[in-house]
């Protein structure tokens, strides 16, 4: 009932989730701040409800107010990595067979849950592994094309910097001024008749440096650098139309590749991997359940200081989350479904009833054996429901 109403009281965040599932989502939040959101929260959630029933939330703030020796461990999970390791069967087995001091079957599910963490962290290895050969690869493509782009960029511009004479009052760099030139040759006649052209005469591409006759005699030292750069001209301009054709290529490897797409799924793919390994309270909660089956050899291990403990009580709670949402959920189902009837005694019966399984659900949490039992009656509640709404 304590349980029940203190999720009345402060059970929702402002996003509509359980506020032990939603901590996360706030982190940027003091656990005494999360706490006064989620109390304004689920006030608001229910307290509509509240009203039609009369209740005083007085006393349920009271039946609440039992649940605050438990605040620390609320605090514990709350601030636990988010994971969903408690979610899977593996781990509610164990979870199951430490509730009921089965000594035989804790060993097994123990071993179970220890083969399903190994097998997952080998798998987040191999992960890594994968996204480490396409980041390698990704980066060996990257670095080529600015190899690449750096010769198209820098050498070959400072190279034909050396060749030709800048102009006066001119701000753009003599060589990239010559390449641009260049660069229409080859759109205009294509590579291989503009280079031709360049190496004949290389004036179309600017005024050499220095004094002389053209590139064939030099008066001055600077025209004679000049015409001896021009020997090795056109290997220049074809290693510039290679770099070309190089960057061209390695960009549709980069394009088909989808580095991008394959990181992120891979990404994807290790985070709900690692949300399948123990949190912290979890992996406590195991190193308990281990040290007390290496004490012994034999299956008879006395479980209930473990069965009482705090740490178990969290667990348990971990693995309850999921119920109070969903008994949650059918109870608002139900409110839906009260609308359409007429009668406000009817009305209020079904609200009793909505607020009366939160809390039947609650104490069958700490009472496993009703378990069947509510859930056959509850059933058969929903048909009848249904067929009266019909």
């Amino acid at each position: 009932r304590a349980q029940a109403a203190s999720l009345i009281v402060s059970g929702y965040a402002e996003n509509g989730k359980l506020a032990i599932l939603a901590k996360s989502d706030y982190e940027h939040l003091s656990f005494e701040e999360f706490h006064t959101n989620c109390k304004i929260a689920s006030y608001a959630k229910f307290k509509d409800r509240l009203l039609q029933l009369n209740m005083n939330y007085a006393t349920v703030e009271k039946h609440a107010s039992q649940m605050l020796k438990t605040s620390e461990i609320d605090k514990v999970i709350v601030n636990q990595k988010a994971t969903i390791l408690h979610e899977q069967d593996v781990f509610k087995q164990l979870v199951q067979a430490v509730a009921g001091g089965m000594s035989g079957y804790i060993r097994n599910s123990y071993a179970q849950v220890n083969l399903h963490i190994a097998e997952t962290s080998l798998a987040i290895e191999e992960k890594i592994e994968e996204v480490r050969g396409l980041e390698n690869h990704r980066q060996e493509l990257t670095d080529a094309t600015e190899k690449e782009e750096h010769y198209r960029q820098i050498l070959t511009p400072e190279y034909l910097n050396r060749i030709y004479r800048p102009s006066k009052g001119n701000q753009v760099a003599v060589g990239v001024k010559s390449l641009k030139l260049y660069e229409a040759l080859i759109a205009e006649y294509g590579e291989e008749k503009a280079t031709d052209m360049v190496v004949k005469n290389p004036t179309i591409l600017g005024e050499l440096k220095g004094y002389g006759i053209g590139k064939l005699v030099g008066l001055t030292n600077d025209r004679k650098g000049a015409i001896a750069l021009c020997k090795n001209l056109e290997r220049y301009l074809n290693g510039f139309n290679r770099s070309g054709e190089m960057v061209k290529q390695y960009k549709v490897q980069m394009e088909e590749a989808s580095f991008s797409d394959k990181l992120v799924a891979l990404t994807e793919e290790i985070e709900h991997l690692r949300s399948l390994l123990p949190a912290d309270i979890d992996n406590e909660f195991l190193k308990e359940v281990e040290n007390k089956l290496q004490k012994s050899k034999g299956n008879n291990i006395d479980w209930r200081d473990l069965q009482k403990s705090e740490l178990f009580e969290a667990v348990m709670a971990n693995q309850s989350a999921k119920k109070e949402s969903s008994i949650v959920a059918n109870a608002d189902r139900g409110a839906n479904e009260e609308l359409s009837v007429p009668s406000k005694l009817e009305e209020n019966k079904e609200l009793e009833t909505a607020v009366s399984d939160i809390i039947i659900a609650e104490e069958i949490t700490e009472k496993p054996a009703l378990k069947r039992g509510y859930v056959t009656k509850h059933a058969a509640g929903a048909s009848q429901t249904k067929q009266k709404s019909k």
